[in-house]
């Protein structure tokens, strides 16, 4: 039941429930805008050469592997610095 639930959320209102929540608490959100994070790979940043299968996730170029969601999630970090 919960599962579905969240599932019916459009990521807008997971964001807004997000920013509800972390407001008493004074903690900053922050968008970052996930384009391509999970095809990019967060070690040498090709984007070009690299193979997503599932859950795994590798980099031709420089033969990086990593979780998928993992390696994403690197990604977007990285675009929060640079921002």
């Amino acid at each position: 039941v919960e599962n579905r639930r969240f599932n019916e959320w459009s990521y807008y209102r997971l964001g807004q429930f997000i920013e509800q929540k972390a407001a008493p608490y004074d903690i900053p959100v922050e968008r970052v805008n996930p384009y391509e994070t999970s095809q990019e790979c967060s070690r040498c940043g090709e984007s070009d050469v690299t193979v997503r299968d599932g859950i795994h996730f590798e980099c031709d170029a420089c033969g990086y592997e990593q979780h998928a969601d993992a390696n994403a999630a690197v990604n977007v970090a990285k675009r929060f610095d640079d921002a």
